[in-house]
């Protein structure tokens, strides 16, 4: 046994010697690597701040991010640096890589909007993750395995095979997967506290979410509904299934409901015909689910019913509309006194305090 151990040892201590330009390589490698992940890194640090909303500091920080890339791309070919933009498509045009340009340009692209047309931007993230990928093909065409590399997956294997213990790291290995395949599958459902429990793999992301349902909730209570939103949208980006109660909430508001007909109108023109508060039954006194013709699926997923769930026809979401003016309430809302605090703008002047919702100033008085 003492020998084998010392045999082993020699054969941990055993490296390949490299050439210099193999350790040149190396070194380019590992700079590489380093300025890719700083690389991602903003990329999602952009995401985030799209998401909530900071455009204005998004289109700032996005030259730095370009500048990112294309230096990236240089280390690859071993080409110096670039401190500023100046001058970046001459540089990397030297390299003969055509792809990373072309990527690069679209990038470019938007750096040179203005600032009202790139809030409207969907597809700023498809640019840059195309250069991302070419970087990453890059990284496979230029940094080959060393024989190091190659020495380590070698020893590695020759470890595995010869040591008795290698057997109890796979009974231990195999107990890990199986512990973190059941957090993942917690995780996958929307139980983030037993996904923590099981693996700290995803207590970061359970806090994140946590916060970001505190920031949601507590702008529901105040009515703000678009602030309640970009919460949400921001924690769905993590795990949309651990905010199906809040998502369902915002999705089930008069709000929402508002948001829809508002999209209706930029499309057509016009607002939905709506009877009043009997278009939402049938004549047998069945709750219709299309109480709002034409709006759903397109402009919202389905049309909600008053959270109530009652079968009063007081207590619903009523509207109203000739086309031209409408009114969306919330009758018999028992948090009417609420909203008057809060939103005393969205009180039913006709209803006052008995209802509240939105309209257009001709069908205020209906």
């Amino acid at each position: 046994m003492q020998v084998f151990s010392k045999n082993l040892f020699k054969l941990h201590l055993v490296k390949p010697i490299l050439n210099p330009k193999e350790v040149s390589q190396r070194q380019l490698k590992i700079e590489f690597d380093a300025r890719l992940g700083a690389c991602m890194e903003s990329v999602d640090s952009m995401d985030i701040l799209v998401a909530a909303k900071k455009f204005k500091t998004a289109k700032i920080i996005l030259p730095h991010i370009m500048l990112e890339l294309v230096n990236v791309g240089l280390t690859a070919y071993g080409l110096p640096i670039l401190k500023e933009l100046v001058g970046w498509q001459s540089t990397l045009r030297t390299t003969g890589n055509d792809r990373l340009e072309k990527s690069l340009e679209d990038v470019a692209g938007f750096i040179e909007m203005p600032l009202d047309i790139f809030i409207n931007t969907k597809n700023i993230f498809e640019a840059l993750q195309a250069c991302l990928d070419e970087l990453m093909l890059l990284a496979k065409k230029n940094f080959p395995p060393t024989p190091l590399d190659i020495y380590k997956i070698q020893r590695m294997i020759r470890i595995a095979i010869t040591l008795p213990i290698s057997i109890l790291i796979i009974v231990l290995g195999s107990q890990f997967y199986l512990h973190y395949l059941a957090a993942k599958l917690d995780w996958e459902a929307g139980n983030i506290d037993f996904a923590c429990e099981k693996s700290e793999i995803y207590c970061g992301r359970k806090e994140k979410i946590k916060n970001l349902t505190r920031q949601c909730e507590d702008e529901l209570e105040l009515l703000h509904f678009e602030k309640a939103q970009s919460y949400l949208e921001e924690g769905k980006k993590i795990n949309t299934k651990a905010l199906a109660v809040l998502d369902e909430k915002i999705n089930n508001s008069v709000w929402e409901i508002n948001q829809a007909l508002a999209r209706y109108h930029t499309k057509n023109g016009i607002y939905p015909i709506g009877t009043g508060p009997e278009g939402n039954f049938t004549p047998d006194g069945k709750f219709k689910t299309d109480w709002i013709q034409g709006l759903a699926p397109e402009y919202i997923d389905s049309l909600p019913r008053d959270p109530r769930n009652r079968n009063s026809r007081n207590d619903q979401y009523f509207y109203w509309s000739d086309g031209k003016d409408y009114k969306l309430i919330r009758h018999g809302a028992d948090d009417c006194d609420s909203v008057k605090r809060l939103k005393p703008e969205m009180i039913d002047p006709v209803r006052d305090c008995w209802a509240y919702g939105y309209w257009t100033p001709n069908a205020a008085k209906w």
